[in-house]
């Protein structure tokens, strides 16, 4: 399920991979293979201007083992997943994919030290390291052509490249890959 592909009304299934026990008495309440089916409810893809994406999905109906299918009501409250993606989950169950926490940091560091380079007579100081984001080839031909205007043109390109991709391009969609692990909050309703 992806806030990029997914609908409003779009179907949702889920199969419990463990048993569920009453948690006063122990008995059995949903045996393991159990599938959850549901609907989404809002899934608005990630837009330009670093605007992430947001997905609400909710289960409607269980479906037991050789047996009838019997409404319920459970939302998301707990989702294993890649750790880079960044979600944050509400009380709704509501997923929307989080910026870096140093979304306007990073641009304003680099914008700092590709001001510096402006002022580096000898073209190849403390922002020779950033090099433009070319990594180390980079690196090697700031050093080596001991230039200010090479140090400033690699600086400024690496500025750009920072405020295009944390400030203006298109942000981060909520996915959930099959065979996610979800934790579901179930109620009869």
């Amino acid at each position: 399920v992806s806030s990029a592909t997914g609908k409003p009304g779009g179907a949702v299934a889920a199969e419990l991979t463990h048993p569920l026990f009453d948690p006063t008495n122990g008995y059995l309440l949903l045996p393991q293979g159990t599938l959850l089916e549901g609907k989404i409810m809002r899934a608005k893809p990630a837009r330009r201007l670093a605007r992430n994406g947001q997905l609400r999905f909710i289960f409607t109906s269980v479906e037991l083992p050789g047996e009838l299918v019997r409404t319920m009501h459970g939302q998301l409250t707990a989702a294993e997943g890649d750790p880079n993606a960044h979600l944050k989950l509400d009380s709704e169950g509501a997923a929307q994919a989080q910026s870096p926490k140093n979304k306007y940091l990073a641009p304003l560091t680099v914008a700092l030290l590709a001001t510096a380079a402006q002022h580096d007579d000898e073209g190849g100081g403390p922002q020779s390291f950033l090099a433009g984001g070319f990594g180390l080839i980079g690196r090697v031909v700031v050093l080596a052509a001991r230039s200010t205007p090479v140090s400033s043109g690699f600086a400024y390109y690496g500025l750009s490249r920072s405020v295009y991709s944390r400030l203006i391009a298109r942000g981060h969609d909520v996915i959930f890959p099959k065979n996610t692990r979800l934790e579901i909050q179930v109620g009869e309703r």
